[in-house]
């Protein structure tokens, strides 16, 4: 065996300016499909008008609180249990138990929703959105969920230039159907052909994570084992799950039924969109250093420490970036969403500093998690959805989108602050 093989792979892997080449795949894949997301909304915007943007907007939210909730919080976690795997079988059970159990609960939380929706607007006041279409929005929410738990899967260290692919799939399937809907057709169109595209796109995950072989399939033991696996964990963070979910989507359903609330919304939603550019890049390499943090974290918590450091810095680096271009760009992507200057400029610059803020605290909750610091993670999340939710509602009804992207920032502020002191804490303990 010569010295190349001895070495771990990550670190026999080729580098590329201090990238490997699953990395620089990753992150082109995964710019491809965030440029087709920003793609898609702009489309919305200038087809169909900041309205409907709001609409499209809103629904995204929604779905993306079916998904949360139905992934009970456990995503960063199952990620990090399935890189531990030693072999593809138990990799494959672990993966199918948590996509079974995700899908049995999105199908329940969408129920609910719509059910909540068809009472109320039968007594004459739809409590949740006018243009709200309970059946559409449970498919939909239903394959988002499958479609993110196989994202959350694809992620991990077995398969990453797999997860990138799934990504930039998903996008261009969404934006061929929003593109060819808002040309042709209206609202309503957009969300019926966004949700057939993402039943096509979850049908095709399931087929790769389940495999070929049906017989050796034990979808009943998976979710038995996985439940097992996650009973204590899922508990202490089911609570925190629904409120932090909740406190999300709560202040963007009271900004849609604000008068012009939906127009604002729809500024956000596309605001926000663009302002993940920011956290694209370090959102990648967090992907990719987690299982190598991990094993570090109690075995070597010097190396722990210095690769937190190191993928710190990296980050940092890359979020400023992003930054600072988009702040020279916002003149020219002003002009291509046909939104007044007077609502998107104010509402984008909050959104990009709640979007930097948002980066930072990404990072410290992968480094938080692969310094078994769970409990600590769980309690800023809290922490995050109760200042998210409180400033929400007092800012909206007097800033509208420009509050929202304010209450945004002051919760990634507090949540970063807190979850910082208690890293800093076990470092020096290490120390």
């Amino acid at each position: 065996m010569n010295s190349e093989d001895a070495m771990p792979g990550h670190l026999a892997e080729k580098q590329f300016l201090g990238l490997a080449r699953v990395d620089i795949e990753l992150l082109l894949t995964t710019g491809i499909a965030r440029a087709l997301g920003i793609s898609a909304l702009i489309l919305v915007s200038q087809n169909l008008g900041s309205h409907s943007l709001g609409g499209v907007v809103w629904y995204l939210s929604t779905t993306g609180l079916i998904s949360g909730l139905a992934q009970l919080g456990v995503a960063p976690i199952v990620a990090k249990e399935i890189a531990k795997m030693a072999t593809p079988t138990l990799r494959r059970d672990l993966s199918v138990g948590f996509l079974a159990t995700s899908f049995l609960c999105s199908i329940s939380i969408s129920g609910v929703i719509a059910l909540i929706q068809w009472s109320s607007c039968n007594y004459g006041s739809c409590l949740l959105n006018p243009i709200f279409s309970p059946l559409l929005l449970t498919i939909w929410g239903i394959s988002v969920t499958v479609s993110s738990v196989s994202q959350t899967i694809f992620s991990t260290q077995h398969s990453k230039s797999l997860s990138g692919r799934f990504l930039a799939i998903r996008s261009l399937f969404t934006t061929v159907a929003i593109a060819v809907a808002s040309k042709q057709h209206g609202q309503q169109e957009v969300f019926q052909y966004i949700t057939f595209a993402e039943i096509l796109v979850a049908s095709g995950a399931i087929f790769v994570i389940v495999g070929t072989k049906l017989k050796n399939l034990r979808v009943i033991t998976s979710i038995k084992a996985f439940v097992s696996m996650f009973r204590e964990t899922g508990l202490r963070i089911l609570g925190v799950t629904v409120i932090t979910q909740l406190a999300l989507w709560i202040p963007q359903t009271y900004l849609a039924h604000q008068p012009g609330g939906l127009d604002e919304l729809g500024v956000y939603g596309i605001a926000a969109r663009i302002s993940l550019v920011i956290s694209f890049i370090p959102g990648v390499l967090l992907s990719r250093e987690l299982p190598r943090m991990s094993e570090n974290s109690n075995r070597v918590p010097q190396k722990w420490i210095k690769e937190a450091t190191r993928v710190t810095k990296r980050s940092m680096k890359f979020s400023a970036i992003g930054f600072i271009a988009l702040i020279f760009l916002i003149p020219i992507l002003q002009k291509q969403t046909n939104i007044s200057q007077a609502m998107f400029i104010p509402v984008f610059t909050c959104t990009l500093f709640m979007t930097f803020l948002s980066s930072i605290n990404s990072l410290v909750g992968v480094i938080a998690i692969s310094g078994d610091l769970t409990p600590e993670w769980i309690v800023s999340d809290l922490i995050l959805a109760v200042t998210q939710v409180v400033f929400g509602l007092l800012l909206v009804k007097e800033f509208g989108a420009v509050g929202l992207a304010i209450s945004g920032s002051l919760a990634y502020f507090a949540s970063v602050l807190y979850l910082g002191l208690r890293i800093r804490n076990k470092v020096l303990t290490c120390v």
